[in-house]
């Protein structure tokens, strides 16, 4: 091959189009990694988490004004949990933050 022909195929408008595209994709790859970077600096200490008591807890989640859950591996859900408490595992909270209701109390336990 030589590089008259290699010339008329990097100007040839596919090969344009081709670029292009692959810029866009890199651009937004980053773009998205960027914002989830930010995202991961609005999580609040553990100074500023509200604490209550198991009483408190036990009335919120029977009165249906809470959503009680368990935090550990799956494996320490299934030997025991607390009555009503659904699965949540640690690992998997961070991917999951954007699909909760964020009006919604949740009463998170890991022991």
């Amino acid at each position: 091959m030589d590089q008259r022909s290699l010339y008329q195929k990097i100007k040839s408008k596919p090969f344009y189009i081709l670029v292009i595209i692959l810029i866009l994709i890199a651009g937004a790859y980053f773009i998205y990694h960027w914002f989830q970077k930010d995202n991961r600096n609005q999580f609040v200490s553990a100074d500023e988490i509200e604490r209550i008591s198991v009483e408190d807890a036990y009335q919120a989640v029977q009165n249906g004004e809470a959503i009680l859950v368990d935090t550990r591996p799956l494996s320490g859900y299934i030997s025991m949990h607390a009555a009503g408490a659904i699965s949540l595992p640690y690992d998997v909270v961070e991917q999951i933050l954007v699909t909760i209701d964020p009006d919604r109390w949740y009463i998170l336990y890991c022991t």
